[in-house]
């Protein structure tokens, strides 16, 4: 596979990350700064931020976008509310940076600014902030080279070395070699829901930075708890069918990055490496059947050479030793449809659908889903960043009950009566969620406390 050789700043940006880190160890005057914001308000970006002294949060580029913004405005969109009303709301979310310190303090190497630590500081202090191949499956697919062909044109994964790009004690193997030092788990998942107790359990130590990846297959077996589903056992194996809605940028365990939006966007921020094997060492005697769908699945599929991943039956594959509980996990791409449809979907029904930072309140394509799942009584869980964005999750969901209720025949007893028990709760679950990136992410419109997997949201859970 070629890649264009296109000029970036990735380099230039790691060092000046690890140089700002050099320099608070040694200043302790030294306030480090991030290079650049955007607007709350006029979405322009900036250098230098004026916080709304009331949340101490939100970014504006100054003080006319700050009072434009206070108040309810008009927009391409229709009224928009202000942000007097939300203020209060954003404030008490911003008090709770407290609590995902906590969790970063599990790793004593991960950098601090402030009241909080941030991904880019502390991957930055390893190595590991930079684009193309060479990083592995941490490469930078925000850079300008993120243009670069399809990883599942290629013709085989990554070895584990080629993807971790770390010291071997520190990899969480899944091809173990006990000669090599590479051994599994002493026992079946035996682990609280800690990073600290799970790197125990997979035999890591606390200088690993892989939480930083594993963060994607551990927010599913988070969010696959919540909904109800367990591991198999000895005498009765199990089968999970899971549909994983619009994988674009996220793609939580396969490098399949395209720059485009999709009618199910994601994040920008790439994990980059196929590490749902992991669940497969979570759930023994299990088989977890994972089917992709997003217009970018479609379009990799059919732009992708013959004898490449997207081509085969399975994108990734794996399956644990027997003795640590054979679990076996599979991934194929929906190579049909673009646009996820449960309605008219051709092959049988999913026992779970999940998503990554969905923004189920920003996308109408959302709708449908979240009413199909109620009514074919789908388990359907999300993540999000940010604690704000699931009050608007809330709104939308008790928006689209009443619709979908009236929908319905008066046959539909079942379903009659499951639309009318969620619609008795307007507040749906939400969990913060104890294996979330272990740092937060940079600032960009505001010092939320924005962390990729950082919530849980559930949709629907089975009757």
């Amino acid at each position: 596979m070629s890649y264009v050789s296109v000029v970036c700043g990735c380099e230039e940006h790691s060092q000046s990350l690890r140089d700002a880190v050099e320099r608070t160890k040694s200043d302790e005057s030294y306030q480090f700064k991030f290079e650049s914001f955007t607007c709350f308000h006029c979405r322009q970006n900036i250098s230098r931020a004026l916080i709304c002294g009331g949340c101490k949060a939100v970014i504006y580029c100054g003080p006319e976008c700050s009072r434009a913004s206070w108040q309810l405005r008009a927009g391409p969109d229709g009224v928009k509310k202000g942000h007097k009303k939300d203020c209060a709301r954003i404030k008490e979310s911003r008090l709770r940076v407290a609590r995902f310190t906590t969790l970063s303090d599990q790793f004593p190497w991960i950098v601090k600014m402030g009241d909080a630590s941030y991904t880019s500081l502390s991957l930055a202090t390893k190595g590991l902030v930079g684009c193309g191949p060479s990083f592995g499956w941490w490469a930078d697919h925000n850079c300008i080279k993120s243009h670069m062909p399809s990883y599942l044109h290629r013709k085989t994964h990554y070895t584990e070395e080629q993807g971790w790009k770390l010291p071997d004690a520190e990899i969480p193997w899944l091809s173990f070699d006990e000669t090599k030092g590479r051994n599994p788990p002493e026992s079946l998942p035996a682990f609280e829901d800690s990073w600290k107790s799970y790197y125990e359990w997979r035999r890591l130590p606390m200088s690993s930075p892989a939480a930083f990846l594993l963060h994607w297959p551990l927010s599913l077996y988070r969010m696959l708890c919540e909904l109800g589903f367990t591991a198999g056992t000895v005498e009765r194996r199990k089968t999970i069918n899971i549909h994983l809605i619009g994988p674009e940028r996220e793609l939580g365990f396969l490098p399949m990055y395209v720059n485009k939006w999709s009618r199910y966007p994601g994040p920008r921020d790439s994990p980059a490496s196929p590490r749902l094997g992991e669940l497969a060492l979570i759930f023994p005697h299990c088989d977890l059947c994972f089917t992709l769908f997003s217009e970018t699945v479609v379009e990799i599929f059919e732009n992708s050479p013959k004898d490449s991943l997207a081509r085969q039956q399975f994108a990734y594959s794996y399956e644990a030793p027997a003795t640590a509980g054979g679990g076996k996990i599979t991934i194929a791409l929906d190579k049909l449809d673009a646009i996820y449809d449960l309605q008219n979907y051709h092959d049988e029904l999913p026992d779970a659908i999940l998503a990554f930072h969905a923004g189920l309140a920003n996308y109408e394509t959302w709708y449908h889903v979240i009413v199909d799942a109620i009514r074919l009584n789908i388990p359907f869980a999300v993540t999000d960043y940010v604690d704000t964005s699931l009050d608007e999750c809330d709104n939308t969901v008790n928006d689209l009950l009443p619709q979908g209720l009236s929908d319905l025949r008066p046959s539909q007893r079942q379903e009659i009566a499951r639309f009318k028990k969620a619609m008795q709760s307007p507040r749906r679950k939400r969990v913060l969620n104890s294996f979330m990136s272990p740092a937060l992410s940079d600032p960009v419109s505001s010092y939320l406390p924005y962390a990729l997997n950082a919530w849980i949201y559930i949709v629907h859970v089975k009757d």
